[in-house]
């Protein structure tokens, strides 16, 4: 029996995916059935581009009434400053043993952080938010097109978030052993197979039965959060090159 359930329903982290209303409450209700803890990591929800920022986006949070099943965590580290401070809403019945548990690891977040974040939230977010949004978005779409101009295969195509998630046509390439070569050419990124776990079921493509879980040799993930657009373009070229000259 699961003990509990992660999810990133937003932009999530490797693949750049949203789920939609009915995944999100599909989600609960397997929480509801198992009597699990769901936990609803929402960092990069208020990150979102384009017509992404005039949806509502309800977190699976809101299907929780009685505030007995999800735990909603975010971080100010993406949609505000690199403060490394969280906040979450827990269920009234373990609240009282993560502030314990958080307490015996670091005895209580640092005042000046907490201060700064107060300030941050309170006079600033709303107008600087949007201007950041909107550094991510370009860089975004310089990626997209870069991968669309120079790498042969499939992309996810992120409405909000800081990734893309790439899988090569050629099915033997083998992007971990590549990487070495790529950061010597001054390429980073992050091979596939480190987000598959090291046994275990997956879902089948058709959704219909789980199957043995196997790691894909083909399959990058690639960040846009900290390059300029024409550093991104670049980028993509050399290792759309590299990808090319690998048999």
């Amino acid at each position: 029996m699961p003990k509990l359930i992660h999810t990133i329903p937003f932009s999530d982290n490797p693949k750049g995916t949203t789920l939609s209303s009915s995944r999100k409450a599909a989600i609960f209700n397997i929480a509801e059935q198992w009597d699990v803890l769901l936990i609803e990591d929402a960092a990069y929800k208020e990150i979102r581009y384009g017509q992404a920022r005039e949806k509502p986006l309800d977190p699976i949070k809101k299907l929780d009434k009685g505030n007995t099943r999800v735990a909603y965590v975010n971080s100010s580290s993406k949609e505000a400053a690199v403060l490394r401070i969280g906040y979450s809403v827990i269920p009234s019945g373990i609240n009282e043993q993560i502030i314990k548990t958080k307490g015996y690891y670091d005895l209580c977040t640092p005042s000046i952080t907490q201060k700064m974040a107060l300030h941050y939230y309170r006079d600033y977010i709303d107008k600087t938010l949007p201007k950041i949004i909107d550094t991510y978005e370009q860089r975004a779409l310089a990626m997209k097109r870069a991968v669309d101009e120079f790498l042969v295969g499939l992309r996810t195509d992120p409405e909000g978030g800081f990734f893309i998630w790439f899988s090569s046509e050629n099915e033997r390439l083998d992007t971990t052993a590549l990487l070495n070569t790529a950061l010597e050419a001054g390429v980073l990124y992050v091979p596939g197979a480190a987000f598959y776990p090291s046994s275990g079921l997956a879902l089948a493509s058709d959704l219909s039965r789980f199957v043995p879980s196997v790691r894909k040799s083909n399959e990058i993930r690639l960040s846009y959060s900290t390059s300029k657009p024409e550093e991104i373009s670049k980028g993509i070229e050399i290792l759309g090159n590299l990808f090319a000259s690998t048999p």
